[in-house]
């Protein structure tokens, strides 16, 4: 309920940095700055890597993951991640449209088959294991043939 005391899910790594070993739930925090609203922990989550495959989740430079209920941040944008049967794109039309049914009004940003994302956020990783592959093999003829 919008009405409720603010509460939060909170990552494993937020709890690590901010609680070290000591259990979170329970606990409070605030939001932007000390005079904030506290938010209390309600529960931990396991680390998800849903914003890139190659953040570090445990860096000190990496943002906690914060989940909130929808009824208290409605003013939040909403992801979902929808798994098929055979991951095909007719799966994600068929979203479109139901989301357009219940609001014409409401966008949809960067609907996308998950391997699309895999391979975007990948793609300097394939290219420079490529470009090593290249090369090494390259290093290989010349020792080969003696040079």
């Amino acid at each position: 309920m919008a009405t409720a005391p603010p509460v939060a899910v909170i990552n494993e790594s937020a709890a690590r940095r901010l609680w070290g070993d000591a259990d979170p739930v329970g606990r409070q925090f605030r939001i932007g700055s000390p005079s904030g609203q506290p938010v209390q922990i309600v529960g931990v989550v396991q680390d998800a890597r849903f914003r890139n495959l190659t953040t570090d989740l445990s860096s000190a430079s990496v943002e906690p993951d914060v989940y909130f209920p929808f009824a208290q941040r409605t003013d939040s944008e909403i992801e979902i991640a929808l798994r098929t049967v055979d991951g095909s794109i007719i799966a994600a039309r068929q979203l479109q449209r139901a989301v357009q049914n219940a609001d014409p009004g409401l966008p949809l940003y960067r609907v996308q088959p998950l391997a699309d994302a895999v391979r975007t956020q990948t793609s300097t990783a394939r290219f420079g294991s490529a470009l090593f592959a290249v090369f090494s093999t390259g290093a290989l003829l010349l020792a080969g043939i003696g040079l």
